[in-house]
């Protein structure tokens, strides 16, 4: 199963699952939770889960920085999934400061820190 999330969904084209999604930083939290939490009931999948991980936040935050702008990553960031969580909730849940570590989510950050927002 771990092979065919690499080798079907984690290409490293614009084509992949993530790049070509309609909000591919929610899709990309949400796999990353999987992995981690898949990680957490099968101990032995722990190397291939983080190598999969790893090429999980490299594409992340190339789409961050190169793809989309600021104003779309933020609609993107804010929308909520079907667990009403966000992918902000994702990145801080799963510690994700790769992702974090942005111009643009340095803005969004600011953005939270300067509103009513909890």
């Amino acid at each position: 199963m771990i092979e065919a999330i690499s080798n079907h969904f984690l290409v490293e084209t614009k084509e992949g699952i993530i790049a070509s999604n309609i909000n591919p930083i929610l899709v990309a939290v949400q796999l990353l939770n999987f992995l981690t939490e898949f990680k957490e009931s099968y101990n032995m999948f722990e190397f291939r889960c983080e190598e999969l991980a790893d090429v999980l936040r490299e594409q992340t935050r190339h789409i961050l920085v190169n793809l989309y702008t600021p104003k779309e990553i933020r609609a993107s960031v804010k929308q909520k999934d079907l667990f009403n969580h966000n992918a902000l909730y994702y990145m801080e849940k799963l510690d994700a400061f790769l992702l974090l570590d942005t111009k643009v989510m340095d803005r969004i950050m600011k953005d939270y820190w300067n509103s009513n927002v909890d």
